[in-house]
C-alpha cells in the first residue's frame, strides 16, 4: 500500500513538473530569436509551422519565370549564391526557409540594420488558448540613425508546441521580391 502511494506521489510530481515546464509562446520566441542571433537558421526554420513553410515556399516559387541573369541575382540576394534551380527544388520546406533566412539575414545590408543581440521580449498577448502574439523590442540602425522597432510575432500551438505563424509581413516580402522582377 505504501509503495502505491509513493508511486502515485512520484507520478504526480513528474506530471506536475512537466506541466510547469511547458514553454510559453514568449519562451519559444526567445529561443527562436536566439537561434537567429547565433545564425542557426536551420534550427530557426523548424520553429515555423509546416503550413506556413509550405505557403511561403509557394509564394517564392517563381524562379522558373526569371531570366538567367535574374536567377543569379535572386539566388545571390535572397538565398545562397551556389543554389540552382535544381538544388532549390530539392530542398525541403524547412531547408528552403533556412536558406532564405541565411541569405537575407546574413546579407551585409540586413546585418547592418538589425541586431538580434539587443532584442527584448516585452510581452505576450494570448488571443486564444492556442494563439498568442509575442511583442518584442529591438533597435535598428538605418542611415546612421538608431530607431526602436516594436514587432509582434504570432505563434499558434500545434500538437502541444508553439510554432511561428506566417505573417502578412513575410507574405508581403515574398510579393515585393516577386514584383522586383516585374512578375505578377
Amino acid at each position: 500500500m505504501t509503495r502505491h502511494i509513493i508511486n502515485f506521489i512520484i507520478i504526480f510530481f513528474i506530471y506536475a513538473s512537466a506541466q510547469a515546464i511547458e514553454k510559453s509562446a514568449s519562451d519559444m520566441a526567445q529561443d527562436f530569436y536566439n537561434l537567429l542571433k547565433h545564425e542557426n537558421y536551420s534550427a530557426a526554420a523548424t520553429y515555423y509551422d509546416q503550413a506556413a513553410l509550405r505557403e511561403f515556399r509557394q509564394l517564392m516559387n517563381f524562379e522558373n519565370e526569371l531570366t538567367a541573369e535574374q536567377k543569379q541575382y535572386y539566388f545571390q540576394e535572397f538565398f545562397e549564391p551556389d543554389l540552382t534551380d535544381t538544388s532549390i527544388d530539392n530542398l525541403s520546406d524547412v531547408d528552403f526557409m533556412a536558406a532564405f533566412l541565411r541569405g537575407v539575414i546574413s546579407s551585409e545590408r540586413f546585418s547592418q540594420m538589425i541586431d538580434y543581440k539587443n532584442l527584448e521580449i516585452i510581452g505576450e498577448v494570448k488571443e486564444q488558448e492556442d494563439l498568442a502574439h509575442v511583442v518584442a523590442r529591438q533597435w535598428i540602425s538605418l542611415a546612421g540613425n538608431k530607431m526602436e522597432i516594436i514587432e509582434a510575432t504570432s505563434f499558434h500551438k500545434i500538437d502541444g508546441d508553439w510554432k511561428v505563424r506566417m505573417t502578412g509581413k513575410l507574405k508581403g516580402v515574398a510579393v515585393m521580391i516577386r514584383q522586383q522582377f516585374n512578375l505578377q
